[in-house]
């Protein structure tokens, strides 16, 4: 009993863990700034997120038919294929990809994969608590659901690191500015310093031409 135990609670962890990397699809808000930046308006990127919730529920309802047929292993592994695929080719997106490709990579693949793991992992692992379907669900649930809330967290410590950053690269710059311009000053306000800036000047010329002149100059 206590093997038997210990067996399902492994799967049920197992089974949160999966559905915590299906969950991106509830994270487009944090994926769906960056591919802004690559031109694309937002209701084309809008739509994309319509059509990867289309693709879930279809890949949901795929996957229930599949198990007359497939094992749970194969439907995972189908999906785990589908949603690397997926997010590999949203990746190689840059500035001129055409936004077809978006909802293919993301919108079908990654949509129908997450559907087709969501299914199997769900109707899986509750069989196996038939006394406990509401903590079983209960935690399948906040598996899947918790990716947005770690999205948001991750993007949050990111924006403040550079915020951070570019706050401190401004006052750095502000002060070398402010350094310089007192030089400047300080040059203006004393004629030796300005004098030994123009025979400086001079010299170099020198160097830089140190040929007589050939021509003349013709005063009218």
């Amino acid at each position: 009993m206590k093997k038997s135990t210990l067996s399902r609670s492994l799967q049920l962890a197992a089974a949160v863990v999966v559905l915590m990397f299906a969950g991106i699809i509830y994270a487009w808000s944090n994926i769906s700034g960056p591919l802004s930046e690559l031109g694309w308006a937002g209701s084309a990127l809008t739509f994309n997120y319509t059509l990867t919730i289309w693709f879930f529920c279809i890949g949901g309802l795929v996957s229930g038919f599949m198990a007359k047929k497939f094992s749970v292993r194969f439907r995972i592994i189908l999906a785990a294929i589908m949603l690397t695929a997926g997010f590999v080719i949203t990746s190689t997106l840059d500035v001129g990809s055409s936004i077809f490709l978006l909802y293919v990579a993301y919108g079908f693949l990654a949509g129908f994969g997450i559907g087709i793991v969501y299914n199997a992992v769900i109707a899986a692992v509750s069989a196996h608590f038939p006394d406990k379907k509401g903590l079983c669900s209960g935690l399948l649930m906040m598996g899947f659901g918790i990716d947005k809330i770690q999205a948001e967290y991750v993007a949050e410590i990111k924006l403040r690191n550079i915020n951070r950053e570019y706050i401190l690269k401004r006052v750095s710059e502000t002060e070398e500015l402010e350094k310089e311009i007192k030089e400047l000053e300080d040059t203006l306000n004393s004629k030796r310093k300005i004098k030994a800036i123009i025979i400086s000047e001079l010299r170099q010329i020198i160097k830089k031409y140190p040929s007589p002149r050939r021509t003349g100059i013709v005063y009218q």
